[in-house]
């Protein structure tokens, strides 16, 4: 893990996190803010942490956790839904062993994606971390980092505050860090477009740009085609299952992966009871069985920065291994042709883990706009029209993208482009601190 390799700004949050402060990071898509978490995680984990002081990496949805290697939130609390009174999850936390004692050796607690949480979350859960943890410090005496964008996706609800409204977030939080350098896209002008989209600014600039992708043709590039961004699951699910059906019907070569669990000795030897629903949570985004045909278009959901491919990496099944595994073989975009064999999706828990061992590939005809949240996308047909429905959610969707060729509009509403009121008073604010 690269340390050296820190913008000025990540290199001061480094500095504050290693001092004990609890931090927000915050910026554009694409900033940099998961690189810095992921370098310092990295560094904790193998440096600091002993059997009293652990980092857990947390996040708002399963989807994002799974991106940073680590849990919900809630998961991490043992909390469920988090709907009763903080007197009930106290009583059901100090019952269970496992979850008792991820509470009492946390050190660190990462947050991320924040913008999803709401205020009244972080109070209660605020609130909850002090009585868990018999000490009247904010979060109980944790350091909390805390990441996300509020100008990206906000709280599911529409009358949730943002968690910056909560009392909570003034006490807990020391020092906020913005970084304004984007490091995803390379191309100056694309930048300054998003930084006007994310604002909710559309100007003459912007029209012009994004008019330049309305109804363009992607072509086919050795197979593989783009895939289309949506923002309902429904119409996911059926744009996948139609495609993959074809192929199965044109009678394709098609071969079915099972997931597998592999549980350290002392898991498989106690009951699971603390283990399981973390890992049925956790795990919920990786699928149990997936089917895959030649000529399907899939996408890696896992990082492999040493063939130069990312979470989001696009390319085609063109064969499978001859070896009993079947394993896909994918041509992807870069021009890499390589083998994918399962991925091991690893919980640690008190020096035991769960692995779930999986083909790191899911269907790309289509995905969900959540889905594409962290993610680095290269090959895009997408909707910025009637299917927006909320605030910050054309921003979500162009800002994965890494290169303007990549991208064609289906439909244009440039009144769906804007930005939460309460978040741009809040940004201002911090910028005229900073």
């Amino acid at each position: 893990m690269e340390y050296n390799s820190f913008t000025e700004k990540q290199q001061q949050a480094w500095n504050a996190i290693m001092e004990g402060t609890n931090v927000f990071i915050t910026g554009p898509g694409g900033s940099g803010k998961s690189h810095l978490i992921n370098a310092f995680v990295h560094y904790f984990k193998t440096s600091l942490e002993t059997e009293d002081e652990k980092i857990y990496v947390t996040s708002s949805t399963g989807l994002s956790s799974l991106l940073i290697n680590g849990t919900t939130i809630n998961q991490y609390g043992g909390i469920g839904i988090f709907d009763k009174e903080n007197d009930y999850y106290v009583k059901r936390i100090r019952r269970n062993k496992v979850t008792k004692k991820r509470w009492l050796t946390t050190k660190i607690l990462v947050i991320d994606e924040i913008s999803m949480v709401s205020a009244d979350f972080f109070e209660k859960f605020d609130l909850l971390a002090q009585k868990v943890r018999k000490n009247s410090s904010p979060f109980g005496g944790i350091q909390v980092i805390c990441s996300g964008d509020f100008l990206q996706l906000p709280p599911v609800g529409s009358s949730s505050e943002f968690c910056f409204e909560s009392f909570s977030w003034d006490i807990t939080i020391q020092k906020t860090f913005y970084f304004h350098e984007i490091l995803r896209q390379k191309d100056n002008g694309f930048q300054a477009i998003l930084n006007k989209i994310r604002l909710g600014r559309v100007d003459e600039e912007v029209r012009k740009t994004m008019d330049t992708c309305y109804q363009r043709v992607l072509e086919s590039k050795e197979g593989i085609i783009p895939t289309l961004l949506f923002s309902k699951k429904g119409m996911v699910k059926e744009t996948n299952e139609e495609h993959l059906e074809k192929l199965i019907q044109e009678g394709k070569e098609t071969h079915t992966y099972e997931s597998s669990y592999v549980f350290s000795k002392k898991i498989q030897e106690e009951a699971k009871e603390g283990y399981m629903e973390l890992i049925n949570h956790q795990y919920s985004n990786i699928e149990d069985k997936i089917v895959m045909a030649k000529e399907a278009q899939v996408m890696l959901n896992v990082n492999m920065p040493e063939e130069g491919l990312a979470n989001g990496s696009r390319g085609v099944i063109i064969g499978f291994s001859f070896d009993e595994h079947r394993n896909p073989i994918v041509r992807f975009l870069n021009g890499k042709i390589l083998e994918i064999k399962p991925h091991d999706y690893k919980i640690e828990e008190n020096n035991e883990s769960v692995i779930k061992r999986q083909i790191p590939l899911i269907h790309a005809w289509a995905i969900t706009i959540h889905k594409a949240q962290g993610m680095s996308l290269e090959y895009i047909q997408t909707d910025i029209g009637a299917s927006i429905f909320e605030y910050g959610q054309a921003y979500v969707v162009l800002s994965r993208i890494c290169n303007i060729e990549g991208l064609s509009l289906l439909n244009i509403d440039y009144s769906k482009i804007k930005a939460h009121p309460k978040v741009l008073a809040y940004y201002e604010q911090l910028l005229a601190k900073s």
